[in-house]
This record gives structure tokens, sequence and C-alpha cells, in this order.
């Protein structure tokens, strides 16, 4: 988890927790959140993206009911890789600029030519779990 500024660089003097695979945000890890934003507005440093890459377990998959609950950082790649080896497949093509994490997908809603017939990422989403900059 860190924080980055909008040119993608990574904001000075404002310590990041360490990249450590995670099930889901306990109450430390939004506190330690709470407190790098905290720190970043006093600083007066612009915050434009989140680096969630080390929330991206899959929570539970149930294949014969073709659900799948996943974290925000988990690239678009591994996850088409896993349903792959259930024989299922996900209709996203988004531009290939980056390996995107779903998260990303979800904050860009980007698409390709497929969206035209197999519709766009919202359409696959069956619920969402949010954490909120108040808690």
């Amino acid at each position: 988890m860190g924080l980055h500024d909008s040119s993608g660089g990574r904001l000075p003097g404002i310590e990041s927790p360490p990249l450590v695979s995670l099930l889901h945000l306990c109450l430390d890890h939004i506190a330690q959140l709470e407190k790098m934003l905290t720190t970043a507005h006093q600083k007066e440093q612009r915050i434009a993206t989140i680096d969630l890459s080390a929330i991206h377990t899959i929570r539970e998959y149930h294949p014969e009911d073709l659900t799948i609950t996943v974290e925000p950082g988990m690239r678009l790649s591994a996850l088409k890789a896993e349903l792959a080896k259930h024989g299922q497949w996900l209709p996203l093509d988004p531009p290939p600029v980056e390996d995107w994490t779903l998260g990303r997908l979800i904050d860009m809603n980007p698409s390709g030519p497929r969206r035209m017939g197999q519709g766009v990422l919202r359409d696959y989403v069956v619920g969402l779990e949010i954490v909120r900059a108040n808690g």
C-alpha cells in the first residue's frame, strides 16, 4: 500500500506499511492508510492514486456457481489464468497498455470492442465491498 502523486511517483516523506498479502483490510491497515492520508494532507501533497497491489488474493471461488471474490490489487491476467484452470473466462478487453488490476478497472472502466456484445465490467460485478475515507 502506498500513496502516489499524479505523475505516478511515490510521495516523499510518507512511510508505507510493508507490502503483505491481506485477506481483508483490518482496522490496523485502515488506521495506517488514514495516517498516510493525513500526513499527505498536512504536507499539502496531492494524492492521485492509492497503491493496493499488496491486496491481491482470491477470497472465495465457486466455479460451479460462476462466482469469485477477489481483492482490488489482483491483476486481470492472474484472474483470467485462474478462471482458465476451470474452463471459464472473463470477456474483458481493456487496452493492453498495462496489466490492469481489478481496482483500477473499476476506477477507470476501460473497455475494448467486446463491450458491444459482452458488456463491461459492471455487468459482471454482483457485489462490491468498499472502505470509505471515513472508515
